[in-house]
């Protein structure tokens, strides 16, 4: 797709030593302080790292750390110290996830670990049905904010045209789970 910059999403596991110990965390490779990003990630406060040596942590890793802003977060696995610049929010985390916010290859390009990558799409028009149905033939899946807000109808989904089942009537899926539930536990 052309007229669009990208922003990735990589996300990584490092060993990350805590105040009571030591702990696997999320490491995120993703500029959450861009303001293309605002929502997706929230409630930044301090900024956002300006080097591979500094990091953002969301307030339950901040707590989990026994840190501050300015303190620092100890990656065992890399033998790496980095400094808490500032903290963010990330709108898709539970309340108990502990998560740390680096600059894109600040990890991943020190480590040959597999990674799971996102890549948001930015610009002035938004990404349209038809674009998304060219990108799932080959493999892309994409999310669309214009699509989300102006969905397909459903004879334009090639699911639905397929046969695929509408799941929005909840009656009917109560009814399911009446019918289902006790065929499933019978012995």
């Amino acid at each position: 797709i052309t007229g669009y910059s990208w922003l990735s999403e990589a996300v990584t596991y490092q060993t990350i030593k805590t105040k009571s110990g030591q702990a696997r965390l999320n490491v995120i490779e993703v500029e959450a302080w861009n303001k293309n990003l605002e929502g997706r990630y929230f409630d930044l406060k301090g900024r956002g790292p300006k080097n591979e040596n500094e990091a953002l942590v969301n307030s339950v890793a901040l707590q989990r750390l026994g840190a501050t802003i300015g303190g620092e977060v100890k990656l065992l696995d890399l033998g790496r110290t980095l400094t808490i610049v500032g903290t963010i929010e990330d709108s898709t985390a539970t309340t108990a996830m502990s998560e740390v916010f680096v600059q894109p290859g600040a990890i991943t390009s020190k480590t040959f670990e597999q990674v799971q990558t996102s890549y948001y799409a930015v610009g002035d028009k938004p990404i349209s049905w038809q674009q998304i149905m060219e990108l799932n033939k080959l493999g892309i899946g994409v999310l669309s904010k214009a699509v989300i807000l102006d969905p397909p109808t459903k004879s334009d989904v090639p699911y639905y045209s397929a046969g695929g089942f509408d799941n929005s009537n909840s009656f009917v899926n109560v009814l399911r789970v009446l019918v289902l539930l006790p065929i499933l536990l019978m012995p």
